[in-house]
This record gives C-alpha cells, structure tokens and sequence, in this order.
C-alpha cells in the first residue's frame, strides 16, 4: 500500500485491493497462503480481490507480486492509487526503465525472473474526489491491455508515469524528458485511462505529444515479425508448439513475444521511426499554454457543432409541431383533464413547443388567439398556471 496522506473528506475509507495471475495459474498452496492473509477476500486461481472499509489489508502488495501476481490495482476514496505490473527481464532493458524511474510517482524493482513497475498517484492535499468512488474492477479491466503493450515493448505508459512526475515538480525544470518516444499523440485506450488515473493533465499530456514522432507503420512491424520467424530453426519453435499442445497458450505467448522482442533489440529493430531531440522539462512546461489554447477552441468548435445540431433538431421538431397544431391542442386538453401534476408538466411543454412552432412560422397572434382561450378555460386551475409560468409562457397573475 503506498504511504497514507492527510485526509481532508469526513467519509469512511474505502480500498480496494485487486490481483490478477496471467503467465501462471496460483496453485493450492499459493490460494491457502492468500487466504491466511485475508478470509473474506474473493481468491481464485486467477484473482485476489479484496474491499476494506474500516480495517486494512495485512499482506505486502509489493511482495504478492513478487511471488504470485502479474498485475495490480489498489484504490482508496482518500485519493490515492497504485498500480503494479510484473513482465519478465528479458522484455525489457533495464536502461529504459531506469530513465523513467522517480522517487514517488514511478518505480521499479528488480526480482531473479521479473521487471515490477509500479505507478503511484500523488495526491498531498487528500481531497476527495467522487472519481474514487468507482469500484476497481472497472478500472482494471480499462488499465490490464498496458502489460500487453509492454511485452510488446511499447513504453509510453512509462512516459505517462514521468508526466505525473513533472505535474508534482519531482523532476526539475532542466531535467530532459527520460527517452523521445514517438506516437504520444497516438495513446491506446488503456494508456488514456492510465492517464486518467494518475490524473495527469490533459494540455500536459498534449504538450507532450507536441513534436513526437508518429509511431512506426504497420507493414514495418509486420516485415521485422516474418524476419524473425523466418530465422527460427526447428528446435526454436519446438518450445512453443510444446506449450500450445499442453495447453499452455498464455505461456506460449509470452515466450515468443520475450523472445520476439529481445530479438529485435540485438538487432537494433526497436523502432524503425527516427528519435526526435529530448526536450526539457521546461520546454514542455513552455508548451502547456499553447496546448490550453488549442483544447480549448476545440471544445468551443464542438459546443458550437453540438448547438447546431440541437438547434436542427428542434426547428425539424417545431416543424412538425405546427404542421399538426390542432391534434396537439387536443393532446394538450387530454393531459389537462386529469388534474395530476404529471399531466400539467406535460400540457406545458407541449404548450411551449406550439408556442415555438407559431413563432418559427410567423403565426404567433394564431398562437396567442388559441393560448387565451385556454387560459379562460382553466383559469380556476392554479397548478397548471403555475407549470405555465415555469415553462415560460406569458400567464397574468
């Protein structure tokens, strides 16, 4: 669990603690330890999932990992968050994870076998947010495809866990971005929600992807895969189709992505897209306005279309509206008969789409003629004058 922080919400805690075993199953010994650590977990071969309201868990996540588990998640309603991934060394180079690492916000741990990285959300003033109140299921299942990216040998997420960094000041203003990293404006779905839950800026994450080259393309990475089948010899391949046959598929997978990949490496294939020069951190700190700037007339563009569109729908709807005037005046003296709430809330707005209509059409004194002798006829009817007030329709005292 990563170190608590000053909580500022009167809320009762809430965590949540979730694993998750990929490349190996937990056998029974591994299921009867977990359980002694917590007895109303939900364990399964697969699966640790833990809810804790006003106790904690008593087991070490870092060391679950370490003997059992390839992916975590831990969330807390007092703002904190961690998350833990575990892929074999041989993925990926320890230099390119060692540039990324920080004191708080990303880590790494080296075991016998495996990289652990874990990413931690920094949040010193502990203010609540209703962002924590989501179960983690949801979240792990958004977060889970980025073991997958890594084995691929993909490290934006690395990138993602740096940003929070610089959002925090734990990097310096002078200090160069870890590696250039091309298809930062091409983040996965699973790299956004990454994003998300380190609650990492968006105008920063932009600036970032300002000048980052465009990830390779896909027939190149399709070429380097057949060059490496085809310098598989028999006896290579054997492992894998062993693996397949015993029914190993996700042991299967990961040896040839490992050996995939550190394939490539020796042959100097990691990315056939020319490194751009590594900026400062206050170069993209420089960024962050403009990047402000053009989010923003996004968004307006958009509310503008969305405007438009909303305002074509309803002039489509007023058409109709007037075109068939006399069947909704007597839809409007249907909902009136009742005499119940619900049927006054309807009368008025229908009230006010007639009202729209005649005046999208030039007839409003038709509307005002027809208005009048509805409210001669109802004037006794204080509850539906007052919904007729509240729709905005011109109704004396």
């Amino acid at each position: 669990m990563p170190k608590r922080w000053k909580k500022s919400s009167p809320m009762s805690e809430h965590q949540t603690y979730e694993f998750l075993a990929i490349d190996h199953p937990l056998d029974r010994a591994a299921m009867d330890w977990l359980r002694s650590l917590s007895s109303r977990a939900d364990i399964s071969p697969n699966r640790f999932y833990n809810e804790y309201n006003y106790s904690d868990f008593r087991g070490s996540p870092i060391e679950l990992m370490r003997r059992h588990f390839d992916v975590h998640l831990y969330l807390a309603n007092f703002a904190a968050a961690t998350f833990m991934v575990r892929v074999p060394l041989g993925v990926l180079a320890a230099d390119q994870l060692m540039a990324f690492r920080t004191e708080d916000t990303f880590s790494v741990e080296r075991t016998p076998t495996h990289w652990i990285l874990s990413w931690t959300l920094m949040h010193e003033d502990g203010d609540f947010d209703p962002f924590w109140e989501h179960e983690s299921g949801g979240w792990l299942g958004r977060l889970l495809p980025i073991r997958d990216e890594l084995l691929r040998g993909d490290l934006r997420s690395l990138y993602i866990g740096w940003l929070q960094a610089v959002l925090i000041g734990e990097v310096g203003e002078d200090d160069p971005e870890p590696l250039s990293l091309p298809g930062l404006g091409q983040l996965t779905p699973a790299q956004q929600a990454l994003a998300e839950l380190m609650q990492v800026d968006v105008d920063l994450l932009e600036a970032a992807a300002t000048g980052s080259p465009e990830l390779a393309d896909e027939d190149d990475e399709l070429a380097d895969m057949g060059a490496w089948l085809d310098s598989l010899s028999v006896g290579q391949a054997r492992p894998y189709l062993r693996c397949l046959l015993c029914g190993e598929a996700r042991e299967a997978e990961s040896r040839v992505r490992r050996d995939y990949f550190a394939w490539r490496r020796e042959n100097d294939l990691e990315s056939t897209v020319p490194a751009a020069p590594r900026r400062r951190v206050a170069d993209l700190q420089a960024e962050v306005e403009a990047a402000r700037q053009r989010r923003e007339a996004r968004e307006q563009r958009e509310r503008e279309a969305a405007e438009a569109r909303k305002q074509k729908a309803r002039a489509a709807h007023l058409a109709l509206v007037f075109e068939d005037a006399d069947a909704n005046w007597e839809r409007v003296e249907r909902h009136t008969a009742p005499t119940s709430g619900r049927g006054y809330s309807d009368a008025a707005r229908l009230i006010r789409d007639l009202a729209d209509a005649h005046r999208q059409h030039d007839q409003e004194a038709a509307f005002t003629r027809r208005f009048q002798k509805f409210l001669e006829k109802y004037q006794r009817r204080r509850a539906l004058l007052e919904k007729l007030r509240k729709a905005g329709l011109p109704v004396d005292d």
